[in-house]
């Protein structure tokens, strides 16, 4: 990582903190994104209502992930940075990734992108079904 040997003691909780980092946003994007489809499949909301509340969703995970995340990196940055990233999460969200994963972490912002519009695919699909 960072050029310095590590123990294998300090290896696997590095390992374990990189698992937990991206399974508990990716475990709450799968609750939320089954929420939004079983809102919308029962008629409980509007479509627009349903949007914005996946919207703010994804924001608040991107931006709890990224809190968490820092310490970890070594990123510096004003403690106003997490309001700036739910807020702007599009624009930041691909600068933070490089910054501590250099061109890994834009591959990962492409598949955060993605990963944000799923939800749309499947309400596309299931406003489709009869």
């Amino acid at each position: 990582m960072s050029g310095f040997p590590m123990s294998q003691q300090e290896n696997s909780a590095l390992n374990r903190r990189s698992i937990l980092t991206w399974t508990a946003p990716i475990s709450l994007l799968a609750v939320s994104s089954a929420l939004v489809v079983g809102l919308l499949s029962f008629g409980a909301g509007g479509l627009e209502r349903t949007r914005l509340l996946w919207r703010f969703e994804f924001s608040l995970i991107v931006a709890l992930w990224v809190r968490f995340d820092r310490p970890y990196t070594g990123f510096g940055a004003p403690f106003e940075f997490d309001a700036f990233m739910f807020f702007g999460w599009p624009l930041l969200l691909p600068f933070y990734l490089y910054r501590t994963r250099r061109w890994w972490g834009l591959m990962l912002a492409v598949g955060v992108y993605l990963l944000s519009l799923v939800p749309s695919a499947i309400t596309g699909l299931v406003g489709k079904i009869p």
